[in-house]
């Protein structure tokens, strides 16, 4: 496996919400360690934080952008270098507004490499 894409929303992880170390539910953060550290040997690459951006609100997992973004700066904090973000729906990702702002936050990290914390 080169890499994962695990899903935080509709499960037990409500970042958009609680903050990526968690809440109500489950930490975001701690999973994400979990598989940097015990699957791919420190290296936070490996793994692409996933968001929901519609049709998961029955689980009120939707994040916005700005949520988005929030998560991924705090993830930033304790792995700048990190495999970055996707989502799901693109039907609702409207004028790529989603994107270009979450983009604007992990751009900056693209093509970092290596095990960085």
């Amino acid at each position: 496996v080169d890499f994962v894409m695990p899903q935080y929303y509709n499960g037990i992880t409500r970042p958009n919400t609680d903050g990526i170390n968690g809440g109500v539910f489950s930490s975001a953060l701690a999973h994400f360690k979990t598989l940097v550290e015990d699957c791919f040997g420190n290296d936070p690459t490996k793994v692409v934080f996933g968001f929901c951006i519609g049709d998961c609100g029955d689980t009120n997992s939707n994040s916005n952008a700005q949520q988005a973004v929030s998560v991924m700066n705090d993830l930033k904090q304790e792995y700048a270098c990190n495999g970055g973000a996707f989502f799901w729906n693109a039907a609702h990702d409207l004028m790529g507004a989603w994107s270009k702002a979450v983009g604007g936050t992990v751009s900056p990290a693209r093509g970092c490499g290596g095990s960085v914390k």
